[in-house]
């Protein structure tokens, strides 16, 4: 009877220990998940600024005193865009191209750059891209 007791008394701790560990994993996996929805942002200098500018995750398109401002991610396997040729963005990898509005001329991929976000800070010289 003593070792039957020993035996549940044992179970009991090794599950209250599972239970336990699962709980820190989730935790750490929900402030992991929350870290990872914080808005980035990126900062960059008005002064360089002309025509097509490439970044490592968006295109600043600046005609006159317009801008636009696109995800350098090709909508069709990611891959990132960073050529140009005459009026058209490039993806490197399977050839899709883009209007310098984000619109695609050829495929692979058929869905647009997504515009991104931007505010420029006149003070500063700034433009500030949400990513």
């Amino acid at each position: 009877m003593k070792q039957q007791h020993n035996r549940r008394l044992f179970i009991k701790f090794i599950a209250a220990f599972m239970g336990l560990l699962f709980l820190g994993l989730w935790q750490r996996m929900v402030d992991s998940k929350s870290k990872n929805e914080t808005k980035k942002s990126a900062v960059v200098p008005l002064a360089g600024l002309t025509g097509v500018n490439f970044f490592e995750e968006f295109i600043v398109i600046k005609k006159d005193d317009q801008f636009e401002v696109l995800s350098s991610k090709c909508t069709h396997l990611g891959c990132r865009i960073d050529q140009q040729s005459q009026d058209k963005l490039m993806c490197p990898c399977h050839g899709s191209s883009y209007k310098l509005n984000g619109q695609v001329v050829t495929g692979p991929a058929i869905k647009p750059l997504p515009q991104l976000a931007y505010q420029i800070n006149t003070d500063q010289q700034t433009l500030t891209v949400e990513l």
